[in-house]
């Protein structure tokens, strides 16, 4: 059923049971136009299928039969109303729930499924099985990735690690991509796995294992990760690879951590997010990457610093880089431009043979 089909139906259910138990009596030949008259009210109710908290519906279906319950009163294809206004609203919410539930089963019916193997996720995670134990906070995670990409959790299968979902769209196109990634990102954020990167075909002589991924030991060797000292250096190389590029992926997005960590970011000024530098402290970065960097240019509106603080002005020197010593990772490093500092900064890269500015 369509939703304007929907909408209607619900309307005329509304009515005809009003009818039905004498609340109300509709003048001769109106009955159509009476529910043509309050069909909005049944489009606003129809459109409480799209919601997922059964409180929201809830309230919603209030307003509605609110609306309702005086447009009944106001029409002048109603003869007479019998009823005091708290039975037609309690007639009315309870015809549109049971209208709205019989809508829920049907549309179930029809949704399509999508099943994720853990060990087939993305490779810029590593599954943790040892963590796997905690079946309550893993499958949270399963349900918050599912919030994320429009789908329900509706088995995990502990055995062989897979995890089921019904989309919420009845016409996907390929949602697949988008569940595993969120599915991989939550597992990350709930310590289930731990971020690496999404390392490129060129960086690999041949695909990362499946063991490897799943966290089980591989005679494949690990790759080198750079560590940085100067964490604003770090700043800037990520500001390339996750936000320039897409060597790194999925790129952060603070507004989605804020959601999931229930974090107020207007109540925050222009602090820095502790949360949100813990977690690009602990994101690893393989050298392999760093080689196709020739350049760093720190600018006051690069998304990297957004995510850390959504509201700085870019003014302070909070993000100034204060050494040049991990340009050592970046072997094809030729020229930076950097937020103001220490002026013995910039000499540092000009020893090393590396053009250096102030932005």
């Amino acid at each position: 059923m369509t939703n304007p089909d929907l909408s209607r139906e619900l309307v005329r259910a509304v009515v005809e049971q009003l009818v039905a138990h004498k609340h109300l009596i509709v003048m001769p030949g109106k009955t159509s136009d009476l529910v043509a008259e309050l069909a909005p009210l049944g489009v606003r109710a129809a459109a409480l299928l799209g919601e997922h908290s059964s409180q929201t519906v809830l309230d919603g279906l209030e307003e509605t039969v609110a609306d309702l319950a005086e447009q009944l009163l106001d029409s002048a294809h109603v003869e007479e109303v019998f009823a005091e206004d708290r039975v037609v609203r309690r007639e009315s919410l309870r015809v549109l729930r049971e209208g709205l539930t019989r809508a829920i089963v049907d549309a179930r019916e029809c949704r399509p499924t999508i099943s994720i193997e853990l060990e087939r996720l993305p490779q810029y995670v590593l599954v943790l099985p040892e963590k796997l134990a905690d079946q309550p906070t893993l499958r949270a995670a399963f349900e918050r990735a599912g919030d994320r990409a429009g789908a329900d959790l509706t088995h995990y299968d502990e055995g062989d690690k897979r995890v089921v979902y019904e989309l919420w769209n009845q016409e996907p196109s390929d949602e697949r991509i988008g569940l595993q990634d969120a599915v991989a990102e939550e597992l990350a954020h709930a310590g289930f796995a731990r971020f690496v990167v999404d390392l490129k075909e060129s960086d690999l002589q041949e695909p990362l294992p499946r063991a490897a991924r799943a966290g089980a030991t591989s005679s494949s060797p690990e790759p080198e990760l750079a560590s940085f000292q100067d964490f604003n250096f770090k700043l800037a190389v990520l500001q390339v690879l996750m936000f320039e590029t897409t060597a790194i992926r999925p790129r952060f997005d603070v507004h989605t951590f804020a959601r999931q960590e229930n974090l107020n970011l207007d109540e925050l000024d222009d602090r820095i997010i502790p949360m949100v530098r813990e977690h690009f402290e602990r994101l690893a970065i393989p050298v392999a990457l760093l080689d196709g960097i020739t350049s760093l240019a720190q600018d006051g509106g690069d998304e990297i610093y957004a995510q850390l603080s959504p509201g700085w002005d870019g003014e302070d020197r909070r993000f100034s880089i204060h050494s040049a010593g991990d340009s050592k990772w970046l072997r094809n490093l030729r020229r930076v431009s950097l937020f103001h500092g220490d002026p013995a900064v910039l000499e540092g890269f000009r020893r090393l043979g590396i053009e250096a500015k102030w932005t």
